[in-house]
């Protein structure tokens, strides 16, 4: 992983391909914090660590049973909710590129018959 200091985005690579996300300066001065915390300090080296995608979604469907929102909580709800309220405001080509993903043309491109 590593932050791109102008755009404030992180690059991340993963099984699917490579991800450019937006995050905020205060995320990026905390994520910023914690290299260094780790690098500086074995003491809390032994203690932090990163969290695992498993672990941030058991604390977030705990969080959700906490809150008795009645409903099965999942990551993928917020991008999902953060996408809608962005279609009202931007066009498809600023939705694509912020949210991070692939204009349909070029993902099908191959695989649609020509007619």
């Amino acid at each position: 992983m590593s932050i791109n200091k102008t755009s404030r985005c992180f690059d991340s690579s993963r099984k699917t391909g490579s991800r450019r996300t937006r995050i905020c300066e205060k995320v990026a001065e905390y994520l910023k914090g914690m290299d260094l915390c780790q690098s500086s300090n074995k003491r809390s080296q032994s203690r932090v660590s990163p969290v695992g995608y498993k672990a941030l979604e058991k604390l977030l469907k705990n969080t959700a049973k906490r809150a008795k929102l009645g409903k099965d909580i999942h990551f993928q709800m917020f991008i999902h909710g953060r996408a809608t309220e962005l279609v009202k405001k931007l066009i498809e080509m600023e939705l694509d590129i912020f949210m991070g993903w692939v204009m349909l043309e070029k993902l099908v491109q191959d695989e649609l018959p020509e007619y």
